[in-house]
């Protein structure tokens, strides 16, 4: 369900390779897919969690 827009309202992108990141919310919505290249201290991913 997380690469598909029709099952999580948005997202129809499928990882490239290990390490993407997905960010769930508390009511297990998808909020966020950040790319593996990114590192996990990058502001973007910092930001998508607070």
């Amino acid at each position: 369900w997380l690469s598909n827009a029709g099952q999580n309202g948005w997202n129809n992108r499928a990882p490239e390779w290990n390490f993407g990141k997905y960010v769930i919310d508390e009511t297990g919505r998808l909020t966020h897919y950040i790319e593996h290249a990114v590192d996990p201290l990058d502001t973007r991913l910092i930001q998508a969690l607070s």
